[in-house]
């Protein structure tokens, strides 16, 4: 055990309807540029009609910029049919902080492989793959259910896939906490440094709802905004006397953790790749708890008998 060990942040990074890098995220945040906009024609018949949505466009760069990326690292081809939407956001995320970090993709050339590790999860990956192939099941139809259905369909697999491009052989761990996910990746990457699991780790969550079930069922229980479908820049406002619901959206967000100062076998590993880790941030402390209520986000307010509109609410 190494509970004295300090933790900290060597890399971040992000993929959001308002910018694929750090620093396009980071400078389209302080200029108020938003990433919402009007849902899809197939979403029409839903009460909630904003979302935060990447384009389309974006998808193929993301693939482009990966495969660049690992060219030559021995990582091996990557077959894209394995990759739900979700999964594409948490490799480009995870690329980017892992870059920030110094760790770099291969198996082979990564000797500290066996002591860096992966957490990664996601709420909802998977069910679009579901909802497309569901029809035909129900019909009889056997090959309604594609050779990838199933690693599109697995929370556990933006971890793995992190895990094989690049090398990183330790504990491959994927969570589902709902919107705490992402939070609880980090705390419990944290605490496998922190106890001397691993050196260092890549954590995050990814995700992708952006489909007609999704919406539906948030909406069903009233927790998206449906007051600005015709301003969809105005739907997100929660410290608002206005508010009356969040907006949906995808994308993923990456920390890697390491040990500080750098165990032996990391410090010689950044040497002699000339790299030098910069501690961002350090994390000491973190705790769990579960709260006993609906799954509404306004039963906490019935709950302490409060008025919604009088907490933090600016005009």
């Amino acid at each position: 055990m190494h509970q004295s060990r300090r933790v900290v942040v060597t890399g971040i990074g992000v993929c959001t309807p308002i910018g694929l890098t750090v620093e396009t995220f980071w400078r389209n945040l302080l200029s108020g540029v938003s990433g919402l906009s009007v849902a899809p024609d197939i979403f029409h018949f839903l009460p909630s009609k904003v979302v935060g949505l990447i384009k389309e466009t974006n998808l193929e760069w993301v693939k482009t910029e990966t495969e660049r990326y690992l060219e030559g690292s021995g990582s091996g081809l990557i077959d894209w049919k394995h990759f739900s939407r979700a999964s594409l956001w948490a490799v480009l995320a995870a690329k980017q902080a892992l870059l920030q970090a110094g760790f770099h993709p291969s198996s082979h050339k990564n000797p500290i492989g066996n002591r860096a590790g992966v957490h990664f999860g996601s709420g909802m990956d998977g069910i679009l793959e579901i909802m497309d192939t569901a029809s035909g099941i129900s019909g009889g139809i056997y090959k309604a259910i594609g050779p990838h259905a199933l690693t599109r369909s697995l929370a556990n697999m933006p971890a793995g896939i992190i895990s094989r491009l690049w090398g990183m052989r330790g504990p491959c761990m994927a969570g589902n906490t709902a919107c705490a996910t992402g939070l609880h990746a980090i705390g419990d990457a944290f605490r496998l440094i922190q106890h001397g699991e691993a050196d260092l780790v890549v954590a995050g969550g990814c995700e992708a709802p952006i489909n007609p079930w999704a919406v539906a069922a948030f909406s069903r229980i009233r927790a998206l905004s449906t007051r600005f479908n015709d301003q969809p820049t105005l739907a997100s406002r929660p410290f608002d006397v206005q508010r009356n619901g969040f907006v949906i959206s995808e994308g993923a967000g990456a920390m890697v953790l390491q040990a500080w100062p750098p165990p032996d076998d990391l410090a010689a590993y950044c040497r002699a790749d000339g790299c030098a880790p910069t501690p961002i941030a350090e994390i000491i402390g973190y705790g769990r708890s579960g709260k006993n209520h609906r799954a509404s986000y306004l039963s906490l307010f019935e709950m302490y008998l409060v008025d919604k509109d009088a907490v933090n609410c600016s005009r």
